[in-house]
C-alpha cells in the first residue's frame, strides 16, 4: 500500500462476491477503487493531526478485514464452489447464494445431512433468509433440484435441431457432457440425490421424465423423431444414455483401479435398454 495514508484509503480493497469460483460458497475477490485524480491529506480527527506514516482508522480496519477473509481457514469463512458462471448477473442475489450452497453440501453430505443452519452459514446469509426465500427445507430442495434440471435443459435446447437424428442426438448428448465435466458440484449433486432413499430422488427422477418427454415432444413436432418406438420407452433410453455413466462413473473407475492399477483412464460406459418382448 501506498506510504500516503490519503492514497492508500483511494485504493482500498472492495470486496466482492465472485461467482465464477470454483466450490459452493462465498469467495472474496479485491476490486480496485480508481484513485481520485487529487487526494485530500488525511487528518486525526482526535489530534487534528496528519502523521506521515499512518492510515486513519478506517484504511486500518479495510485492510485488516480483508486480510482476515483471505487467511481464514475453510470452516470459518465458507467457499461455496461455483466452477462456471452461476447467474448471468455479475453479483448472485442471496436466494441464488442460498441455492448454491445448499446444492453443494447436498451433493457433498446429503440433504439429510445437512441442517439449514449449516447452509446459511455457508452461504453467509441469516436462517431467517433462508425462510423468507424458501419457506422450509422442502422449499429449498425443490428449488435445488429445478435448478439442476433448468441447467440441463440449457444444455440441450443449446443444440440446433438441424441435421440428421442422430446428429442431433450426438451433439445433445456432448452438450450435456460438456455440463457435467465443467460443473463437477452439479454430477456430484446428482448421484447423491439419486442415490437418495427419501423423497429427493424419487422427485429428482419425476423431474428428468417430465423434462425428457418434452423433449421428446419437440423433436416428434420438428419432425426429427418419425419411428413408432412407445414414448416410454424412448424417454427411458434417453434418460438412462445420460444419467448411467453419471450413476456408474465413480463405481467403474474404482474397479478399473482395482483390477489394472491405472487410475489415470476408465473405460467409457454406455448404457442401453432393451424394450420388452409383449408379444
Amino acid at each position: 500500500m501506498a506510504s500516503e495514508p490519503g492514497a492508500a484509503a483511494a485504493v482500498a480493497p472492495r470486496v466482492r462476491e465472485a461467482p465464477d469460483q470454483p466450490a459452493l460458497g462465498l469467495r472474496v475477490r479485491p476490486q480496485p477503487v480508481p484513485a481520485a485524480t487529487a487526494v485530500q491529506p488525511w487528518t486525526n480527527p482526535v489530534s487534528n493531526r496528519a502523521p506521515a506514516d499512518n492510515f486513519s482508522h478506517v484504511v486500518q480496519l479495510y485492510d485488516w478485514l480483508y486480510r482476515w477473509s483471505i487467511s481464514c481457514p475453510r470452516d470459518t469463512v465458507p467457499i461455496v464452489s461455483t466452477e462456471d458462471a452461476w447467474s448471468a448477473d455479475d453479483d448472485l442475489t442471496a436466494k441464488a447464494r442460498i441455492r448454491n450452497a445448499a446444492l453443494e453440501l447436498y451433493g457433498a453430505k446429503g440433504e439429510i445431512n445437512t441442517t439449514v443452519r449449516e447452509v446459511a452459514q455457508a452461504a453467509g446469509v441469516t436462517h431467517g433468509l433462508i425462510v423468507h426465500h424458501f419457506g422450509n427445507k422442502d422449499g429449498l430442495r425443490r428449488a435445488v433440484q429445478q435448478y439442476v434440471v433448468d441447467r440441463i435443459r440449457q444444455a440441450v435446447n443449446a443444440v440446433p435441431l438441424t441435421g440428421t437424428p442422430s446428429e442431433i442426438g450426438r451433439a445433445r448428448a456432448a452438450s450435456t457432457a460438456r455440463l457435467w465435466a465443467d460443473n463437477p458440484v452439479l454430477a456430484r449433486y446428482l448421484r447423491r440425490a439419486l442415490f437418495d432413499p427419501t423423497t429427493a430422488g424419487t422427485e429428482l427422477l419425476g423431474l428428468f421424465v417430465e423434462l425428457t418427454r418434452e423433449s421428446v415432444h419437440e423433436l416428434r413436432a420438428a419432425g426429427v423423431i418419425t419411428s413408432n418406438e412407445p414414448e416410454e420407452t424412448r424417454v427411458l433410453r434417453i434418460i438412462m444414455r445420460e444419467l448411467g455413466p453419471q450413476m456408474l462413473g465413480p463405481i467403474v473407475q474404482e474397479l478399473w483401479t482395482h483390477l489394472t492399477g491405472n487410475s489415470a483412464t476408465t473405460p467409457a460406459i454406455n448404457v442401453t435398454v432393451t424394450p420388452l418382448d409383449t408379444t
